[in-house]
């Protein structure tokens, strides 16, 4: 099992292969609001927001990374969205 660090730095390498937060932020599940609250209220993982709703994102996704399962895509959207929260 990879540490969270590197795990982070692998999900932070893919985002910018696939051009960065920017060519990924209009795949988001939900608006910025709904993340917010969701960090503010404790869930770091993102997991009050149903994983159906990522899944459907993260297969629009596949275009940018198409070697990588959809878990893996999944958390390239979710770092994105933190990130995204963290501006």
């Amino acid at each position: 099992m990879k540490a969270n660090n590197e795990f982070t730095d692998e999900i932070d390498s893919l985002i910018d292969k696939a051009g960065g937060m920017g060519a990924i932020l209009h795949l988001m599940p939900v608006s910025k609001t709904q993340i917010q609250s969701a960090l503010v209220n404790g869930d770091e993982h993102l997991n009050t927001i149903p994983l159906s709703l990522w899944d459907g994102c993260a297969c629009l996704l596949a275009h940018l990374m198409p070697k990588q399962p959809l878990s893996m895509l999944v958390c390239v959207l979710k770092r994105v969205a933190v990130l995204w929260c963290r501006e």
